[in-house]
């Protein structure tokens, strides 16, 4: 039996949804969708979707009927697999997997997230089926390798991307020359520093997504509907999820500085200004499992990264429901937002939820308070905007690898930027970035020449 592929459509386009069942040598696409239409994206309606696979060759079936997870008459996941439509279906899938590749898709991007894994893949795995998902992964890498080979052809880019965790000791172990993602976190910098006795150079690489989750997406403070605030500053983030601490971090340096007192806790809506019967209502406080990244990331924003949390915090994590089914935490915090007038919480914007709304935030005490849109994320004007990083070894003294330095100036030139854009999750970088990043790769360099930025068309600034 061939291995049985999955897929979610989401919102890819058209070509692109093709191009990801054409790598993975899908003969026949199984639409497992109870319904089998999209309104957002009308490219996923039967009928449109079948005609584009038709073009490249692709077969189509709807075994929604049988294989959906909102039949008629509904019911638990352990019914519908007892059902004996389901089991015939999944016969006859078992049979079609002799000697074609198939591909079973629905609507969600996670598999995890989708019936097409919590209840078919499952049952198909216990008939002993092997079961491969179809990701759609970044191109950004690809991109960046291929425009990188018009100007440099003589290198050889080679990535290894099993998962983030491993870069860092990648770096300190001479593994690799570049390592990508979002800031270190504690153990993983003090790992680097122990080891190479210094810290990574650091090179922003992007702007994080305004709603692409996986991608750095923005940060956003939601508030039930009722709620009349207009808007909080970063300081006022701190008094309500924070509490009294005696210090903060920079990196792996502790800051006695950073202290603050229990005077500064924000428990009710009035100390935000609210009058009447909010005055004194209790702030319920929601956001992220402590040992989340998103979590650590809001605490060095807001918290100076004392890890000194409201002690009435409810903080979710990803659960599995009885029904099979997987609860991810930012849906547990903004359906618990949606019941509670008095809640706030900060999450990863994916886009808008019912019975809740976004807050404008604050840098600073005096404002401005700047709402959250996609340009004001890109241009970095709202405070909890999100960077993913390069980062590389230069011991203090010597000079950062030529080739690692070209590369690097090419992610940041006009034509890489681009391909940041073309690749449609991160965002470009601004051109006051781009001209503090040029100017520490220059200083990793010590007595280079200073007409390095004027060596390659390429290198002409976004402007």
């Amino acid at each position: 039996m061939k291995p049985i592929k999955t897929i979610g459509h989401s919102n890819h386009a058209i070509e692109r949804f093709v191009d990801l069942l054409k790598v993975g040598g899908v003969a026949l696409l199984v639409d497992v969708r109870s319904m089998p239409y999209s309104r957002r994206f009308p490219q996923f309606g039967k009928e449109r979707l079948a005609k584009s696979l038709a073009a490249v060759g692709i077969d189509y079936v709807h075994e929604g009927a049988a294989l959906g997870g909102k039949p008629e008459g509904g019911g638990d996941y352990d019914a519908l697999a007892a059902r004996p439509a389901f089991q015939d279906a999944l016969g006859r899938l078992i049979e079609r997997a002799e000697n074609t590749t198939l591909c079973l898709m629905c609507a969600e991007k996670e598999p995890l997230d989708c019936h097409r894994t919590v209840l078919v893949s499952r049952r198909l795995a216990e008939r002993g089926a092997e079961i491969e998902h179809l990701l759609a992964d970044g191109k950004l890498g690809e991109y960046w390798r291929d425009g990188f080979a018009k100007f440099q052809p003589g290198l050889r880019i080679s990535f290894y991307l099993p998962t983030a965790a491993v870069a860092f000791a990648a770096l300190y172990y001479h593994q690799a020359d570049l390592a990508m993602g979002h800031r270190p976190g504690f153990y993983d910098l003090l790992a680097y520093q122990r080891v190479m006795g210094f810290d990574p150079l650091e090179i922003i690489a992007v702007t994080g997504s305004y709603d692409v989750a996986g991608w750095e997406n923005s940060t956003v403070i939601l508030v039930n509907k009722e709620n009349p605030i207009k808007g909080i500053t970063l300081e006022q983030l701190d008094g309500v999820f924070g509490a009294a601490r005696d210090g903060g971090w920079a990196g792996t340096n502790f800051r006695p500085d950073w202290a603050r007192g229990p005077e500064k806790n924000i428990r009710t809506w009035g100390q935000l200004g609210l009058e009447g019967e909010w005055a004194d209502k209790p702030i319920h406080v929601y956001g992220f499992n402590l040992r989340y990244n998103t979590a650590t990331d809001f605490a060095d924003k807001v918290l100076k990264a004392s890890d000194k949390w409201n002690e009435n915090i409810h903080a979710y994590a990803h659960i599995v429901q009885p029904d099979g089914k997987r609860y991810i935490q930012a849906d547990q915090i903004t359906d618990a937002l949606a019941r509670d007038k008095y809640g706030i919480a900060y999450n990863r914007y994916r886009g808008e939820r019912p019975n809740i709304r976004r807050l404008a935030v604050a840098a600073t005490h005096g404002g401005p308070f700047v709402e959250h849109t996609l340009e004001t994320v890109q241009d970095r004007t709202y405070p909890l905007f999100q960077e993913a990083y390069f980062y590389a070894t230069v011991k203090p003294g010597t000079a950062i690898d030529p080739n690692v330095k070209e590369f690097l100036r090419y992610v940041l030139s006009q034509e890489g930027q681009a391909e940041v854009q073309r690749d449609g999750k991160y965002l470009p970088v601004t051109a006051g970035v781009v001209r503090q990043q040029i100017k520490k790769l220059d200083e990793a360099t010590p007595n280079s020449s200073r007409d390095s930025t004027d060596r390659l068309s390429r290198d002409e600034l976004a402007r």
